[in-house]
């Protein structure tokens, strides 16, 4: 879901690390979110003529899990049926495929390296 910008919106283009805590001792990371602003459009009149109005900046988002397992590593993008709200502060839960996540904001050069890579 695509969410109205507020205060606490993170900036277009941050990228926060997924962390999966295991069983086994400490978290591992498995992946990234990033984000980024657009707007959005409603659509008014008829078909034939449609009008665009009232623009409004909305957060997209796109979480990119690095597993091996195929049917886990498919991105999950903000506008998916079973996308949970954007996690805002560092150590928010985030749940994706049936995994809770632990998100963590970066900035910096890793924050760059990782835009790098996963950038929208």
């Amino acid at each position: 879901m695509t969410e109205p910008t507020s205060t606490q919106t993170p900036p277009t283009g941050r990228v926060a690390r997924l962390w999966l805590d295991t069983g086994d001792g400490g978290p591992r990371p498995v992946g990234h979110l990033v984000t980024r602003v657009c707007t959005h459009w409603d659509t008014v009149g008829p078909q034939a003529f449609p009008r665009h109005v009232n623009p409004e900046p909305r957060v997209q988002w796109r979480a990119h899990l690095d597993d091996a397992d195929p049917a886990l590593a498919e991105d999950l993008y903000s506008d998916d049926p079973e996308a949970p709200p954007l996690p805002r502060e560092d150590g928010d839960d985030l749940v994706v495929r049936g995994r809770r996540l632990r998100v963590e904001w970066l900035d910096g050069a890793e924050a760059a390296d990782a835009w790098a890579r996963h950038e929208w």
